[in-house]
């Protein structure tokens, strides 16, 4: 199953940002603006189905779409143009190849931990973002089992235990629990 993308998300590293919008041809005060923008994903995931919010003091932009599917999008947030979008999943990741105006464009999301990653690329240009989980996910990779009155859970992967540690300490401050 793939992973969860949900989540608020705040920009923490913007790499190459000014050589990429200078590819997509932005002009240089917009450029200039949007390089001082601290950039923030509201990511909702409802299985192959995405609301991608990214929001600034500047613009707004939504994207959504559904994995496997074309969609025609403007790119408001960006350059303000129509291309034709599919997102797939290559592994965990989402990879999106938009054909239009420009050519060789598309992005790729992937997370590792609590960091988003974004790599945007256009004709050979790219940029890299990373983003920062601002709002707690629910346990992924964690199951847990009852038998006799004795809680044990599993773990599918190492990171799991860092999820399931913040899970018990968010737990323990709402239903006033202690841990000896």
């Amino acid at each position: 199953m793939p992973v969860d993308y949900s989540g608020t998300w705040d920009i923490v590293s913007n790499v190459n940002f000014e050589g990429y919008m200078v590819a997509l041809g932005i002009d240089f005060a917009t450029r200039k603006i949007a390089s001082m923008l601290k950039p923030q994903k509201v990511i909702k995931q409802d299985g192959d189905c995405f609301t991608i919010k990214t929001f600034t003091t500047f613009k707004n932009y939504e994207s959504l779409f559904k994995i496997g599917e074309e969609v025609k999008e403007v790119t408001k947030g960006m350059d303000n143009r129509t291309c034709h979008t599919v997102v797939n999943w290559e592994d965990d990741k989402l990879v999106c190849v938009q054909k239009g105006e420009k050519k060789n464009r598309g992005w790729t999301h992937w997370i590792h931990g609590d960091e988003l990653h974004l790599n945007m690329s256009l004709d050979g240009d790219e940029t890299q973002q990373m983003y920062l989980l601002k709002t707690w996910r629910p346990l992924q990779g964690v199951t847990f089992f009852c038998h006799h009155n004795t809680l044990t859970w599993q773990m599918s992967y190492p990171r799991a235990l860092f999820y399931f540690i913040k899970y018990l300490e968010k737990l323990s401050t709402k239903c006033n629990l202690h841990f000896p």
